[in-house]
């Protein structure tokens, strides 16, 4: 019995040391720039994968006792979603599902995986309304499910090579649709049936070579980003090409493997790029704003970031695919 008891204070101890720990590390956030009084970003924390390290024995000790209070995490993250309540959506290759995210009060509660024995190779994903779209590269489809994840059909697209990234131009209702090996964007209404086509033959150039990922300007814009040719390029809603910027170098304002877009409420671009393990910030015109992260497994750092999202509250979610998380910002906007 009084083995027991000595055994119970020293976990007791143990929780109280490194709740006060936690706390300490809490005091200190991560944030960008590091060297101002007022930074506008802070790294919230991470969707992401089990610690194994010594201090990650000791959190998994206190689960044993106090329940478990981490969320699944994805084994091969690639894409992101979030939805208008603030649910988050993580597509993960490898286990060939959607991790589902929920947002409770502000806080994401435990993930469900959905899709299972549905999608083979899962890509990218889109959210309209209560619809939700996953590309699967495994047979080029996209499957569309309600809210539930209840399958409501498959698109079968025949002009495409393969479907990449897809995205939702939220003014419209219409599904973008990313086909990288093809040089092309298609555009089609949620059902899979044609209305444009977006590519070097109709632009009269060569502008697009490895389309990867595109977003929208709250003017209705569209901004492409080409893994190949290292650029971005702004086009109309109409399709006209009205600016472009970017180079292949290794310096802060190029580019060496591109591969995620997004659009903050102020309107600037967020980039990530695969090679320097870093986000940079642009102006529509093409000037570096700012960038941060470099290649590794901690806190800011990162391992082949890909795909790039915002939701309503300028929550910023970044998938580190090769970390096996998601790490999540919060972005103070600049103003225009």
């Amino acid at each position: 019995m009084g083995m027991n008891l000595k055994l119970w204070i020293s976990l007791i101890s143990l929780i109280f040391l490194v709740n006060c720990a936690q706390e300490r590390v809490r005091d200190k956030q991560l944030v960008f720039p590091p060297d101002l009084n007022q930074p506008f970003l802070i790294l919230e924390g991470d969707l992401g994968a089990e610690d194994t390290s010594e201090k990650g024995f000791v959190k998994r000790l206190i689960s044993k006792i106090t329940g478990p209070r981490s969320l699944i995490a994805p084994s091969r993250p690639v894409a992101i979603a979030v939805n208008q309540t603030g649910d988050v959506y993580v597509v993960d290759s490898d286990a060939s599902s959607v991790l589902f995210y929920e947002n409770k009060n502000g806080v994401l509660q435990r993930a469900m995986s959905m899709g299972v024995g549905i999608l083979s190779n899962p890509i990218s994903i889109a959210i309209h309304d209560n619809t939700i779209f996953v590309s699967d590269g495994s047979d080029g489809s996209i499957h569309k499910f309600d809210r539930d994840f209840k399958l409501l059909n498959t698109i079968q697209i025949s002009e495409i090579s393969h479907p990449a990234q897809i995205r939702i131009n939220t003014k419209t209702g219409d599904l973008y649709i990313l086909d990288t090996p093809g040089h092309q964007i298609l555009v089609t209404n949620q059902d899979g049936e044609f209305k444009a086509r977006l590519n070097n033959a109709s632009l009269g150039k060569q502008l697009l070579i490895a389309p990867i990922d595109l977003a929208f300007t709250a003017e209705g814009n569209i901004v492409v980003l080409d893994a190949l040719t290292r650029k971005v390029e702004i086009f109309s809603a109409d399709f006209r090409h009205l600016s472009g910027f970017g180079d292949y170098d290794r310096v802060p304002g190029s580019f060496s493997y591109p591969r995620g877009l997004a659009v903050s409420s102020d309107g600037h671009l967020f980039i990530t790029d695969a090679v320097f393990g870093s986000v940079q910030i642009f102006d529509t015109k093409g000037a570096l704003l700012y960038f941060w992260g470099e290649i590794g497994t901690g806190a800011g750092q990162f391992l082949m970031p890909s795909a790039i999202s915002f939701d309503s509250n300028n929550n910023l979610y970044i998938v580190d695919q090769y970390n096996n998380r998601v790490q999540i910002y919060h972005y103070m906007a600049l103003g225009g």
